[in-house]
């Protein structure tokens, strides 16, 4: 079935017929995009100052950033299946009665139980409970019936959109927009008095639901559905009626006009993997970037510099950023922001914004001639700095107080005392990010974007809105870290990379877009943290364009190697000489070998799918005469590109437009490869 220009759909793969459509119809299932485009010799590990200053900044450690960001407004929330739910407060809100409407997408991942709930607002065994079965239905509970089920089989690996309607006399189950189960079997009479609301497990916790959800939507009061309809295209929004408003966001929040507080139980995670296409091409003025830290001698620091100086030592100034917290303090104060002025050392003069041992909240903690300015350990705040999500914080001193606000609201106010005006941090400063002191406290781990530090003024006086687009350099502006340097950066938005040796955009050879990406076989590779976008535990596509400089030895192109860390376990594709493999193993696994010898100097596309229990791989579109039929899931994983993990067997030559692809298998049969680039959005 033809669907659009030069793409055809068969048996549930894609089959290029004269190049790529303009825009790709399932880039929503895109986590992983390289095209490799860019300035000849750029690596991802020079950090650039925005301001007018052009400060030098140093990276320690292996700080790495790329297009993961808080901005933009595809999003979902990601359930392990084991102990992560999301609740609201007890409120009318999930008082839904026997007229409402409950919707959102869902891409399970596996059964992991027989009944993983969706939404729960019982507290007993009661009506009140709207779930799946692991036959592959979606249910509601009812009145009389018990409960009413869709017909249409709920499917591993894919964003399928379902809404459960009650209008008061009877109640309905769709799925993508079609109702293919019985009608008029009883309204889903829910409770009538305040609620707590689950979300992916019930009201004990059990029964969790293991993959994605994204817009979830709860409207009291209304059967938006009647009859069969499309679901909406773009992210839901909160029309009359809307009671929550969740699972869209860069944080857990409610987007409706009751705001509700959604709280993150276990470990769930904001994903920007989610059911729609991106409506433009991946902009650093739009989305921006990030800087990863892994936690263990990871951050960026300024020179010292005149620049950093304040005025007066009581002048007012505004330390702001976005923090994806990937995990805790332990038992000490650290991972956080800090300025301090470099004579005497850390434990003289050092203002540091971090996180609290244990690592849920923020501290500020100001030594003023080696004394603690705020006695002990400094002030803790309240407000929760969540795990797994994007976090606002900001810093500001207003008319000598000290404000911190956590996503726009105040968590911290306390006022410095007269020690603050022996600070000397009028002459000149350090600025480190991503570490608070001497290596002695841990360091970030996780993710920081956009920090501004502006001298001279308080940004926010009062509660406020956290930017939606990244900060520019406004006027006072002495420092701006965007992480928007990266050469190599993945138009998915998903991933920030690590450019290990030389591994670099090249001009020399390139298949498409007039550059590619470089590994000189010495050691170069590209890594990517250990992370859920790039699991795969059903069908996916593995795709790039390679060409070799050598037909020597081992070559890896790509693997990814399950969190557990045992290097037999994982996919990958690589050469034994000038033998293309794709291997899906575990435990030593099984290798699809293709029969056509590769050679130097030309570009090959390579591609490796899995479709059900099926592995294949394809050279030039040609599928080898070998296939493996492991069902092994890769659940979590970190990779590495232009090389074996994690370093092993490296590659002599290029790489162009290298993109996975989660949940689908593009190819199931031989194929014509694009003559054209991958789109991009």
């Amino acid at each position: 079935m033809a669907i659009l220009s030069g793409l055809t759909i068969s048996g549930g793969g894609v089959t290029i017929v004269g190049g790529m459509p303009p825009t790709d119809p399932y880039f929503m299932y895109n986590t992983l995009l390289l095209p490799g485009n860019g300035t000849n010799g750029a690596q991802n590990n020079t950090f650039t100052d925005g301001s007018t200053n052009s400060l030098a900044i140093t990276r320690n450690g292996t700080t790495i950033q790329g297009t993961f960001s808080p901005y933009g407004g595809n999003w979902s929330n990601y359930f392990d299946g084991s102990g992560d739910y999301l609740t609201t407060p007890s409120s009318l809100a999930m008082a839904l009665g026997s007229t409402f409407t409950v919707e959102c997408w869902i891409y399970v991942l596996a059964w992991n139980v027989s009944s993983p709930t969706i939404l729960d607002v019982r507290d007993s065994n009661i009506v009140g409970a709207i779930y799946l079965e692991n036959n592959g239905t979606a249910r509601m509970q009812t009145t009389g019936t018990g409960t009413i089920a869709s017909q249409t089989g709920i499917t591993l690996n894919t964003w399928i959109h379902v809404a459960f309607v009650s209008d008061a006399t009877s109640s309905r189950v769709y799925v993508n927009g079609s109702n293919t189960g019985a009608t008029n079997q009883g309204q889903a009479l829910f409770p009538t008095t305040a609620k707590v609301g689950f979300i992916g497990a019930d009201f004990s916790g059990g029964f969790g639901f293991n993959g994605y959800i994204s817009n979830m939507r709860v409207v009291k009061g209304t059967a938006l559905y009647i009859a069969n309809f499309t679901p909406s295209t773009t992210p839901l929004t909160a029309i009359a009626n809307t009671s929550l408003l969740t699972c869209q966001s860069n944080r857990f929040i409610d987007n409706s006009g009751n705001s509700l507080t959604v709280t993150a139980n276990g470990s769930p995670t904001i994903q920007r993997f989610s059911p729609f296409s991106p409506t433009a091409a991946y902009s650093t003025s739009t989305i921006g970037g990030s800087g990863y830290f892994d936690g263990t001698g990871d951050y960026l620091v300024t020179a010292a510099d005149s620049a950093l100086a304040l005025a007066t030592n009581a002048a007012d100034f505004t330390m702001e950023c976005w923090v994806y917290n990937n995990g805790g303090a332990g038992s000490q104060y650290g991972r956080g922001i800090s300025i301090y002025y470099p004579s005497g050392g850390y434990a003289t003069n050092r203002l540091m914004f971090r996180l609290v041992a244990g690592g849920d909240r923020i501290n500020l903690y100001l030594l003023a001639g080696g004394s603690a300015e705020f006695g002990g350990p400094g002030v803790d705040g309240t407000a929760t700095v969540t795990i797994g999500a994007w976090t606002h914080v900001a810093l500001v001193r207003n008319a000598g107080v000290f404000y911190a606000y956590v996503n726009g609201v105040l968590d911290i106010t306390v006022s410095s005392s007269s020690a603050a005006s022996s600070i000397p941090f009028t002459t000149y400063n350090i600025i480190e990010v991503g570490r608070t002191q001497d290596g002695s406290s841990p360091d970030w781990f996780g993710n920081i974007s956009n920090y501004r530090f502006v001298k001279g003024t308080a940004v926010y006086t009062s509660n406020f809105v956290p930017p939606s687009q990244p900060v520019t350099a406004i006027t006072n502006t002495a420092l701006l870290l965007n992480m928007t340097n990266a050469g190599i950066i993945d138009n998915a938005m998903m991933n920030n990379l690590d450019t290990v040796g030389n591994a670099q955009i090249s001009t020399t050879q390139s298949q498409f877009g007039g550059s590619s990406m470089y590994f000189d076989g010495t050691g170069d590779y590209l890594l990517i943290p250990t992370t859920v976008a790039l699991a795969f535990p059903g069908d996916y596509t593995l795709e790039c364009w390679v060409y070799l400089n050598s037909v020597s030895g081992n070559q890896g192109v790509y693997s990814s190697i399950d969190n557990s860390g045992d290097s037999n376990q994982g996919i990958a594709i690589s050469f034994s000489n000038t033998s293309f493999l794709a291997t899906s193993y575990i435990s030593g696994g099984d290798a699809i070998t293709h029969q056509t010898a590769v050679t130097t100097g030309q570009w090959y596309h390579l591609a490796m799918v899995r479709s059900g229990s099926t592995t294949k791989s394809y050279l030039n579109g040609v599928q080898s005469t070998g296939t493996t039929t492991s069902t092994y899931s890769l659940t979590q994983s970190g990779s590495t590109i232009g090389s074996a993990y994690p370093g092993t067997n490296p590659l002599n030559g290029y790489i162009n437009d290298l993109r996975i692809t989660k949940g689908y298998a593009r190819y199931t049969a031989t194929f014509t490869p694009p003559t054209t680039a991958f789109p991009i959005n």
